[in-house]
């Protein structure tokens, strides 16, 4: 029996490492609180696991060790062979790493050994049924198909979908000649499109069953607890892949996996039922041609559904408002209720800070806190000076009035913002890396107490020559100690407002997977582990970036922060989506992006944020 390696409750995610050393170029991934990877062989310091990595983007050396091919800058290293879930992303190797190769599976995938730390992990077997966690109360049932907007309608059965064989519909069983009771809903779309269509979790809870069974195909049961205590459990049948594991937890709404056809030997359809008895023990379970089981221990989904919708979302509201205290001011002297960042710098004494005015006045205040600016001081110091801007730091947090959140530099992978940017002598120049900074922010939370909110800086989302701010991005937040925050920047290439909703990518590597436009929150967002999955998020930078002369904004340009706002509230409507709490858009004076004399953009700010 195959046993498997898992965090230990608590620990968040654990690092993943190309070698058995702690360093910095062993870092390949993380393993989260909700996942868990194979074991090949256990140890004292590491256990080695098996991921999975595709030839598609690696290949094995002549030391048995598989690295990047060339022209590639990243390699996802994934937990199961599957690239069609986001989830099974664990980590990426990089253009100067390599794994040791272990074996290859048809067609595509090298299988490879990680180390995972022994003191931070459990093993746990593969038919251990003690979940790792308490089942949560479901927030409500949707059908397990359609589009989102489909399933938020007044249909049970959304969109075009319809039930073949309704509950306890007596139907003639040809493959064994006899008359037989329906348990449940055979859900399909006219004509065969449901044909790998998306399955989702009707409901929160934690999966029980996922396996393949001759008849069934593949089957996945998850646990549910009503707000009753009552337990059911749902069943999706027939499917062509799925995407979830045993003792996963999963949210409604959440991709499980497709729909199939039992293994070529039915139509393409889900087969969906809720039932009273434990289907994770015997997820083959069918009662056949006995009615009175069926009516027992089966519920009818569609009422069970209609009946457990979820309550209408409350959506959150969403604050808005401006770079720099003088704007906070200006807000505060309009009435206007929002947000608001202030930027610092400190260096070797602390400041005392007092934004309570602002705050009482129902101004959220956030805090930029760096040791200077993107001129050649740079937003953390180089080493001779960073024990004492630490301190500076630190009572500066701890001391600081009518602050709700800080976030500690800013933009640290763009080299403009390093010490000693811009210099003519190199020996000026110090690289940040995020090591370097993930130690340093690690140094200043641990001693903050618990009132004091601190989170990661925000990243520059379109910086790419030579560096990747997707392997910052997820370097830091796997390797911090905690956060209360997120913090985001993201802009438009140019003043153009429909830009705001553009799906066009970078087309040069190593950003091909970047957004070029305002859309860079979604993969932020998507990087963000579960640990930090309900943190507030703010987009503590929101601007165009260019002018048809220049940088800036044009001065009319008051549909960019409409077209801005309405996106952020679609996205905040969206399922499972990691709500934004603020907008703050850069910014009132000192640069380019000046504010304070664009009446037309302040005014629309002001109806947006009423």
């Amino acid at each position: 029996m195959p046993k498997f390696v898992t965090p230990k409750a608590g620990e968040g995610f654990v690092n993943l490492r190309s070698a058995p050393r702690v360093h910095p170029d062993t870092l390949v991934g993380g393993l989260g609180q909700e996942m868990r990877l194979e074991l090949l062989e256990e140890g004292d310091a590491f256990h080695i696991c098996k991921v999975f990595i595709s030839t598609q983007v690696a290949e094995v050396g002549n030391l048995g060790r598989v690295g990047l091919r060339a022209g590639f800058v990243r390699g996802n290293i994934r937990r199961v062979p599957n690239v069609d879930d986001p989830a099974t992303d664990i980590g990426d190797l990089g253009p100067r790493q390599s794994l040791e190769f272990v074996e290859f599976v048809p067609p595509e995938w090298l299988v490879s050994r990680v180390y995972v730390s022994a003191e931070d992990t459990r093993v746990v077997a593969d038919g251990d049924s003690t979940p790792t966690h308490e089942v949560p109360v479901a927030d409500g049932f949707d059908a397990p198909v359609g589009t989102v907007a489909e399933r938020r309608s007044n249909q049970v059965w959304p969109g075009g979908w319809f039930d073949a064989t309704g509950y306890a519909e007596r139907y003639w069983r040809e493959d064994r000649n006899m008359f037989e009771y329906h348990t449940g809903a055979d859900l399909n779309l006219p004509g065969d499109v449901d044909q790998l269509a998306p399955c989702y979790a009707p409901a929160g809870g934690v999966v029980r069953a996922a396996e393949a069974f001759p008849v069934w195909g593949n089957v996945i049961v998850i646990e549910h607890r009503l707000r009753d205590g009552t337990r059911v459990w749902s069943r999706l049948g027939h499917l062509d892949s799925m995407l979830v594991r045993k003792d996963d937890e999963v949210k409604r709404g959440q991709l499980v996996g497709r729909i199939g056809n039992a293994f070529a030997t039915l139509r393409y359809h889900l087969h969906y039922d809720v039932a009273r008895i434990n289907l994770g023990v015997k997820p083959e379970d069918w009662p056949g041609g006995d009615e009175q089981r069926v009516r027992r221990d089966y519920i009818n989904p569609q009422k069970f559904t209609q009946d457990n919708r979820p309550s209408p979302e409350r959506p959150i509201r969403l604050q808005v408002g401006l770079h720099d205290e003088q704007a906070a001011d200006w807000m505060k002297r309009n009435g206007l209720r929002g947000v608001c960042l202030a930027h610092v710098t400190v260096q070797q004494q602390a400041l005392q800070l007092d934004y309570s005015a602002l705050a009482n006045a129902g101004i959220t205040v956030l805090l930029r806190i760096g040791y200077g600016y993107a001129d050649g001081t740079g937003t953390l110091p180089p080493p001779a000076r960073l024990e004492a801007f630490e301190q500076a730091v630190f009572e500066t947090l701890k001391n600081a009035k009518g602050v709700e959140a800080a976030h500690y530099g800013n933009e640290i992978n763009n080299p403009s913002e390093h010490p000693g940017w811009g210099s003519n002598s190199a020996s000026d120049y110090f690289r940040l890396t995020p090591e370097y900074y993930v130690a340093s922010y690690n140094r200043v939370w641990s001693r903050l107490p618990e009132n004091v909110k601190m989170g990661p800086a925000p990243l520059d989302p379109y910086f790419g020559p030579g560096s990747n701010n997707g392997d910052w991005w997820r370097s830091i937040l796997n390797n911090i100690k905690g956060a209360e925050a997120i913090f985001l920047h993201s802009k438009t290439q140019t003043n153009d407002h429909t830009e705001v909703r553009s799906t066009a990518h970078f087309t040069d590597d190593p950003l091909r997977w970047q957004y070029l436009h305002f859309r860079t929150i979604e993969t932020g967002l998507a990087d963000v582990p579960s640990r930090f999955k309900h943190l507030p998020v703010y987009i503590s930078e929101a601007n165009p970036q260019r002018t048809q002369n220049g940088l800036g904004w044009e001065a009319d340009n008051a549909e960019w922060v409409t077209q801005c706002i309405d996106y952020v509230r679609e996205w905040n409507a969206g399922a499972n989506h990691q709500p934004i709490s603020g907008v703050v858009f850069y910014r009132w004076q000192d640069d380019q992006w000046a504010l304070k004399n664009k009446a037309s953009i302040l005014g629309r700010i002001l109806q947006e944020a009423q």
